[in-house]
C-alpha cells in the first residue's frame, strides 16, 4: 500500500469506487459505493473524469432563481427570524435578514466559533442548504458534534462539512473539528479503518470541481450510519466510510462557523434538515483494496494517541 502526506497546499488526487455486500463486509468496487447493505444507494455518480478542473462559474441556478423555498415534507427548518429562537453560541457573529443566516468575522479571531442549533442531535439525516461565501471566507456545516464547554458555548468538535471556495480540495471536503483534521479532501473517496487510519481508494481520480465565490451554491450533506457523503450543486464532493469505532460519532448537534483568519461573510438560506429514519447501523468491516493510498496525518505528524 502506498503513502500518502496530507500537506494542506499540496495537490493530491481524488478517487471513486463501487461497491457490494459479501459475506458481512462492505466491499468497495471500482465505479460508485453501492450500499447495498445499509438500503442506500448513491443519488449522484462521484467524481468528474474530466483530466481538468471543473469550474462551476455559473453557480448554481435553482440556489440563484429561489431565494425562499417551502419547507420540504417531513423537515425542519433551521433559520427562523429571531437568531436566539432557533440557536446558540457565537450569537454576536450572526443575524437574520430575510430568511438568510449571515455569518461575519473581521479578521481578528483568535480560534474558530460557532453557531449551534436548538434542534435535537440528528443520527442519519439529510442537509441541503443554499451558500453564498466571500471570496477569502471560510465557514463549514458542522455535524453530529458537541459543544466543548470547557473551551467556551461557541467551540465546536465533531464532522464538518467545509465551505472555503478559494481552495477546491477543501471546499466540500469532510473535516474532523478539534478531532481527526482532514479525512476526505474534496475528489477523494476514503475508508478510515478500525485503527483510524485512513485509505485513499485508487481509480479515476480528477481534480476537485471549482465553485464560484460569491454566488449561491447549494451543498448538500447525507449520512447513514458511518457513510458520510457531500454535495455541491449535485456534484459529490466527499464519500466517506468511518469505520474507527473509537473517534466516529454517530448522533450528534448541528451548527455553522466563523474562522480565524481575514474578514469574512458567509450566507445561508433554505437550510433544511431531515431525519432518515429508521437508523442504519454502523458498518464494521470494508474490503481495503492493495493499491488502497495510506494517509498521513495533516502536516505530517503522527496520529494522537488512542
Amino acid at each position: 500500500m502506498k503513502t500518502f502526506f496530507r500537506t494542506p497546499l499540496s495537490p493530491h488526487a481524488g478517487a471513486q469506487q463501487a461497491g457490494a455486500h459479501q459475506a458481512g463486509a462492505h466491499h468497495f468496487g471500482r465505479s460508485l459505493i453501492a450500499w447495498v447493505a445499509l438500503g442506500f444507494v448513491p443519488l449522484a455518480p462521484l467524481f468528474s473524469t474530466n483530466a481538468q478542473a471543473v469550474e462551476v462559474a455559473a453557480g448554481n441556478e435553482a440556489a440563484e432563481t429561489a431565494p425562499t423555498r417551502d419547507l420540504p415534507p417531513g423537515s425542519e427548518s433551521l433559520i427562523t427570524p429571531d437568531l436566539a429562537d432557533a440557536w446558540t453560541g457565537a450569537i454576536a457573529d450572526w443575524r437574520v435578514e430575510e430568511g438568510t443566516l449571515i455569518g461575519t468575522a473581521d479578521g481578528s479571531l483568535k480560534q474558530n466559533r460557532f453557531l449551534v442549533s436548538k434542534i435535537a442531535p440528528v443520527e442519519d439525516f439529510e442537509m441541503k442548504v443554499d451558500v453564498w461565501i466571500s471570496g477569502r471566507g471560510n465557514s463549514g456545516l458542522q455535524y453530529r458534534s458537541v459543544v466543548l464547554d470547557d473551551v467556551g458555548p461557541d467551540v465546536m468538535t465533531g464532522y464538518q462539512c467545509d465551505v472555503v471556495a478559494a481552495v477546491p480540495k477543501y471546499n466540500g471536503m469532510l473535516y474532523e473539528e478539534r478531532g481527526r483534521r482532514i479525512l476526505c479532501h474534496t475528489g477523494e473517496s476514503v475508508i478510515t479503518d478500525k485503527t483510524g487510519q485512513g485509505w485513499v481508494l485508487p481509480d479515476a481520480s480528477s481534480p476537485p470541481p471549482v465553485f464560484a465565490p460569491e454566488q449561491w451554491h447549494q451543498y448538500r450533506v447525507i449520512v447513514r450510519g458511518n457513510h458520510h457523503q457531500h454535495w455541491i450543486d449535485d456534484q459529490l464532493t466527499a464519500d466517506h466510510l468511518d469505520l474507527d469505532p473509537v473517534g466516529r460519532r454517530l448522533s450528534g448537534k448541528i451548527g455553522v462557523q466563523v474562522h480565524v483568519g481575514p474578514a469574512m461573510e458567509v450566507r445561508y438560506r433554505n437550510f433544511f434538515i431531515t431525519r432518515l429514519t429508521p437508523t442504519t447501523p454502523p458498518g464494521e468491516e470494508a474490503a481495503i483494496p492493495s493499491d488502497a493510498v495510506e494517509i498521513v496525518p495533516q502536516g505530517g505528524g503522527k496520529k494522537k494517541p488512542r
